[in-house]
């Protein structure tokens, strides 16, 4: 669980990651960056901004083939679950920001990293970049950029492996 260590030989096109992210993390608020310049650029409604302020943290499930994320927040009904393949193919999921429409998504596994890129069409079309690394078998940061309409921001959001 989490190991740093080196991952076995890539094959058919796919890179393994060299780590197992696999877990529950605990969204760190006083080592996290403020989200506030995206939630802005994104022009989230109240609720909806609410919820994203109150993420509390995120489920992991990472195989060599998948990485899987569920985003949890104070607000039940703030539900984010997305599943990649590995290979970069890609996937389709309902938007983060809970506006209509959906965004496609590709996962690629790089050296201790697991890279999401995501773009959307209409209403507020964009683009985004996740990148999830572990610091330390119990430290993990997810760097997420974002582009909207000529605009752009990015934070970083540090988590820790919720203890057994």
């Amino acid at each position: 669980m989490g190991t740093l260590s080196a991952a076995s030989g890539a094959s058919a096109g796919k890179q393994a990651s060299s780590v197992d992210m696999s877990g529950t993390w605990v969204k760190d608020k006083v080592k996290s960056e403020s989200m506030d310049h995206a939630i802005k650029l994104m022009q989230l409604g109240g609720l909806v901004r609410q919820a994203v302020k109150l993420v509390r943290g995120v489920e992991i499930t990472h195989t060599p083939e998948t990485f899987t994320m569920a985003v949890f927040s104070i607000f039940a009904w703030f539900k984010v679950k997305e599943t990649y393949l590995l290979d970069g193919a890609p996937t389709m999921c309902k938007r983060r920001d809970l506006r209509r429409g959906r965004h496609t998504g590709t996962a690629h596994a790089k050296p201790g990293k697991v890279q999401l890129q995501l773009s959307w069409s209409d209403p507020f079309s964009g683009s985004g970049m996740d990148e999830f690394q572990l610091n330390t078998p119990d430290e993990l940061s997810v760097r997420s950029t974002i582009k909207i309409q000529g605009g752009e921001a990015a934070y970083t959001t540090i988590y820790n492996r919720k203890k057994k």
